[in-house]
């Protein structure tokens, strides 16, 4: 653990990879890298490039990749517990239209929505969301809803699409795996690509919903308080963990980040 302030005012934190850091997981992420970095390559190497970067003489050079990035970090309290397990207890967007989520600068701090869910919720309410300062807006929630929905589909579209050739290249690197998460993950890609009407779960807000009665936390990621995030990676991993707690997990996910890592 470390003494790290999160972007909630907690203290007792822990850092975690946004997009998959795991050796066996982020295989799976080479197609969605390059909607990441607006790259786009047909050669298999330059992918694995833009995602894990580009060695020197003696170690990676800093932030050649996505997957090391200081941009896919974040710290949150229990992240392992809540945030990065399956199924999730949290989910995390960034309160930002799409177009600023795209053209982020790398610097301007941003706020964020934070929405327990499933059975382990309320615990998580408890302990993540206890020192949280703000709640959000009915604007505030409705952006949220609107970028989560968008990057649900768009990650679903990804694995659909026949030119992606993921599914494959996955295969090959997890022949022998007996991972949980990576054999369910290639059952959820076979079944929505063998399937003549492949549906997924899209989130959507009740029409008659009350915003006078909902009281969801947020807080604000800014270097000065606490690593500060791509709110792309963020929207990302936020749809990945929607999927997981509806039951049709996107993406695989990643492991706790070791404290002694050297990708800084």
């Amino acid at each position: 653990q470390t003494t790290r302030v999160d972007f909630l005012y907690n203290i007792q934190t822990e850092k975690a990879h946004l997009l998959s850091n795991d050796k066996l997981y982020h295989v799976a992420y080479e197609q969605i890298v390059q909607a990441i970095t607006g790259l786009f390559e047909a050669d298999f190497n330059k992918r694995r490039k833009l995602l894990n970067g580009m060695k020197g003489q003696s170690r990676r050079l800093n932030d050649s990749g996505i997957k090391h990035s200081k941009y896919n970090k974040m710290y949150l309290q229990k992240q392992d517990c809540y945030f990065d397990a399956t199924p999730p207890s949290l989910i995390i967007l960034p309160l930002l239209p799409l177009e600023q989520i795209q053209g982020w600068d790398g610097v301007t701090p941003y706020s964020a929505l934070v929405l327990p869910c499933g059975d382990s919720g309320k615990a998580a309410a408890s302990e993540v969301l206890r020192n949280a300062r703000e709640t959000c807006s009915e604007t505030d929630i409705r952006t949220a809803i609107t970028t989560l929905a968008v990057f649900v589909k768009d990650i679903a579209e990804s694995l659909l699409d026949t030119d992606n050739d993921v599914l494959e290249e996955f295969n090959f690197t997890a022949e022998n795996t007996t991972d949980r998460s990576a054999l369910t993950w290639m059952r959820l890609v076979q079944h929505l690509r063998q399937s003549l009407s492949p549906t997924i779960s899209i989130p959507v807000l009740k029409p008659d919903v009350d915003f006078r009665t909902i009281r969801v936390a947020k807080g604000t990621f800014d270097f000065e308080e606490s690593c500060l995030p791509d709110p792309f990676l963020l929207s990302l991993k936020g749809a990945i963990n929607f999927s997981s707690f509806a039951g049709t997990k996107l993406m695989p996910a990643c492991s706790l980040l070791p404290e002694d890592s050297d990708d800084e």
